[in-house]
């Protein structure tokens, strides 16, 4: 469990650093503030080590912080400044560094931004990562979906969030390929040669189940609780395909 632990945090530390390096290359900001608020990065903080950025904790030392980020700026024209704290955000009001945080960014480390970060993807597709979180946990998807943005990209002009979700459905079911057909050819394949329901299991674990049950509607079926869903449907589909056969 230790090296497990040590790991997760070695990978944090990259995913943070990759974040927060992609944000300083946008020469119109030099401050960035970290609310870190359970301290749950503090020791990635601590290590952290990027050129020309400057760390600064936030302890009741705003003036200070003020005098010493003008200063380094007068000092070193290239300097990029952190500024961490482990506490929540003051309010507008009593925030004496209001300026400097409204005419620069907030650093948010969570593991969404980071896998927004990791993928190259707009603030958009956020609250789709954020719903399948714990397909994103695993570097092995993270670099299958990968693949997939950049071979998208080539072809288009931004991710389109149907296709995205599609290809994460056909991720968690083994399948390479990229639409419902396929996804679902996989999915009665291992249920009917192998009596394998496993992918099911996955597809709850990615809350990806109700998303399949919705693209079922497509065949006309309508899921059944109390049923066995991959039974249930090849039943349905076989007697659909049989019914349109009879004219």
């Amino acid at each position: 469990p230790s090296h497990d632990i040590k790991k997760e945090k070695e990978l944090n530390l990259r995913q943070i650093k990759q974040s927060l390096g992609k944000l300083l290359e946008d020469e119109r900001y030099d401050v960035f503030f970290w609310y870190d608020t359970k301290a749950e990065f503090r020791r990635e903080y601590e290590k952290l080590n990027l050129e020309n950025l400057i760390k600064y904790e936030l302890n009741n030392n705003e003036f200070n912080l003020r005098y010493e980020i003008h200063a380094a700026r007068q000092e070193k024209t290239e300097a990029k400044f952190l500024i961490y704290s482990n506490s929540a955000r003051l309010a507008d009001e009593d925030n004496c560094l209001l300026d400097l945080l409204l005419s620069n960014l907030e650093f948010i480390a969570d593991k969404v931004s980071m896998y927004l970060t990791e993928l190259d993807l707009e603030q958009r597709h956020r609250a789709l990562i954020a719903e399948h979180i714990n397909f994103f946990d695993s570097s092995d998807n993270r670099k299958q979906i990968k693949a997939f943005i950049k071979k998208f990209r080539e072809t288009h002009s931004y991710i389109d969030e149907a296709a995205f979700r599609l290809k994460i459905l056909n991720i968690s079911l083994g399948s390479e390929g990229k639409d419902l057909e396929t996804a679902l050819e996989k999915l009665l394949r291992d249920y009917w040669e192998a009596e394998d329901s496993s992918p099911l299991e996955n597809l709850k674990e990615y809350n990806l189940l109700d998303y399949l049950i919705e693209k079922l509607k497509w065949f006309d079926y309508e899921a059944h609780p109390e049923a066995d869903l991959l039974h249930h449907f090849t039943v349905k589909l076989f007697d659909t395909v049989f019914q349109k056969a009879l004219g």
